[in-house]
């Protein structure tokens, strides 16, 4: 299992980004000429302009969340080429436990197996490790969970892991000995948690609560949100606004279904994930003191996503240095 993990190298990850990146720009623009098509049969008939313009809506909608995601992609890809990372992957809950039990059954005759825990925005922890692309790589981390690193100071032979974790490291602490030591990184990766989470985007929001096991609740949340208008002039500016009081109109009612969710399961989750649009997925849960944590994720909102993003949440990202 160890073997299956150390062979997974950075050119595997940039080529599932590619990848993707080609799925979702042949998306984008299959949902553009469906989209141009559609405003062509509107201008022609009238009577059903306003049924078209809804499906037009919807159409927009779904475009700007693959930019997004197309974006995304692009800046994920193009950093960790630039940043020069060896090995980047992401390990499911189950992989991940598998994982860190292989690195624990590592044993050195000399104390020099490094083990470093470093909770966020903690400057003394980031001082003890040894490597300089480790600074990049924390500073665009957006989870707020900290990191654990795991790496031989006296043998080249085995590399250095850094672990960002599901959820958040509460302390900071180093060590050297004969073993890591991932009893911390075990826990956070393994122990029974309930998180609440939004995946949110414009005219279409998942919410939900998850534990290790099942979602709890799950909802999706659909608006109508006008598209984006380009023609300039005082035409934009009127669908600006417009589309401004959908905005605020879809926050609202996704607001109003977090908040009810939130008082049903009163006292369940302990933690909040927020995916998707950050602004929006702030104004919706601007009522919950949860402690946030911010995940990427390529998952579109549908009502068949809940268990996606229950796996998502549980991921962890690892990076071999």
């Amino acid at each position: 299992m160890l073997d299956k993990f150390l062979n997974r190298g950075s050119e595997e990850e940039k080529q599932r980004l590619l990848d993707t990146i080609a799925k979702l720009e042949k998306d984008n623009d299959n949902l553009r000429s469906r989209l141009s098509k559609r405003e062509a049969r509107a201008a022609e008939d009238p009577a059903k302009r306003q049924e078209l313009e809804e499906s037009l809506n919807k159409a927009s909608t779904k475009i700007q969340v693959l930019e997004h995601e197309l974006e995304v992609c692009r800046s994920q890809s193009s950093a960790d080429m630039e940043e020069g990372l060896s090995e980047t992957f992401k390990l499911s809950q189950k992989e991940a436990l598998e994982f860190t039990d292989r690195l624990s059954s590592f044993n050195s005759g000399k104390e020099d197996l490094l083990t470093i825990y470093g909770s966020d925005g903690d400057q003394s922890a980031l001082t003890e490790v040894p490597f300089p692309e480790f600074y990049k790589l924390i500073n665009k981390d957006r989870t707020g969970n900290g990191f654990a690193l795991f790496c031989d100071r006296g043998s080249q032979l085995l590399p250095g892991f850094v672990v960002i974790p599901p959820f958040p490291v509460e302390s900071s602490f180093t060590s050297k000995g004969r073993s890591f030591d991932t009893a911390g990184i075990s826990d956070l990766i393994g122990s029974e948690r309930v998180a609440a989470f939004v995946l949110a985007h414009a005219g279409e929001s998942y919410i939900g609560i998850a534990d290790t096991g099942e979602v709890i609740h799950g909802e999706l949340v659909r608006t109508g949100v006008k598209e984006k208008h380009s023609k300039g002039g005082w035409s934009q500016k009127r669908f600006e606004r417009l589309r401004e009081e959908d905005i605020r109109h879809h926050v609202e009612k996704v607001r109003e279904s977090f908040d009810s969710m939130m008082n049903l399961h009163a006292g369940m989750a302990d933690h909040l994930v927020l995916m998707g649009d950050r602004q929006l997925g702030e104004a919706i849960t601007v009522n919950c003191s949860l402690k946030r944590i911010v995940r990427n994720t390529y998952i579109k909102p549908d009502r068949h996503c809940g268990e996606a993003l229950k796996k998502e949440i549980w991921s962890s990202a690892w990076y071999r240095i």
